[in-house]
């Protein structure tokens, strides 16, 4: 009789039972994928740290202050010609260097290769 209750009182106030909830994912990201990006940036500002201060300069202007070309070269007191040409340059240079360490390494084509 308590079950038959418990039941009608959800139908009737419109919720669900618990047990409908397991796998509902929280819109917040769960801590070991929290700690896993905190890796990922650390291990990528490090590479960024042995890159040139140029290159530092215009990739962080660019993607971690997030200005666009205009205002970059307004900044720099460049054309905005050699802002895409310099972004272009220093995001090859990052990529060269990331495809060398382990977890920016691209999979290989016989699944061997870092995690994704």
């Amino acid at each position: 009789m308590a079950e038959d209750y418990a039941k009608s009182s959800f139908r009737r106030n419109g919720t669900q039972p618990p047990e409908l909830l397991n796998g509902v994912r929280s819109s917040q990201p769960q801590p070991d994928d929290v700690l896993e990006r905190q890796e990922l940036f650390a291990q990528l500002r490090a590479v960024l740290d042995e890159m040139s201060p140029a290159d530092r300069e215009i990739l962080t202007l660019r993607y971690a202050a997030d200005l666009d070309a205009n205002t970059i070269a307004d900044r720099l007191h460049v054309a905005v010609t050699a802002v895409h040409m310099r972004l272009s340059r220093a995001r090859q240079r990052l990529a060269e260097r990331l495809s060398t360490h382990g977890d920016f390494a691209p999979e290989h084509p016989n699944g061997s290769g870092p995690k994704t």
